[in-house]
């Protein structure tokens, strides 16, 4: 959806994964609609990823799409692990 703070500009954006300098500039706001193969679904809108943690969350939603299951994503690595 956007950058939770963008007043902060483009200046700061981009930053090394795990520099404290940068992080509220690149905090992202994500929009996502789930829906299950037995009929449940909820969305959420919420500001729980980091830039470089978008990247790497749409690497693996392509290569899950596309049938690579090896592809492994561990949550664990996010910042914000209890969120979407």
């Amino acid at each position: 959806m956007g950058y939770e703070f963008s007043e902060l500009g483009s200046a700061r954006r981009g930053g090394t994964p795990g520099s404290h300098v940068d992080w509220d500039a690149n905090w992202l706001v994500v929009r996502g609609e789930v829906r299950t193969s037995d009929g449940r679904s909820w969305s959420f809108t919420d500001p729980c990823r980091m830039t470089w943690e978008g990247e790497r969350l749409s690497w693996w939603l392509h290569a899950a799409a596309s049938g690579d299951h090896a592809a492994g994503l561990d949550p664990a690595e996010f910042t914000e692990r209890n969120r979407p």
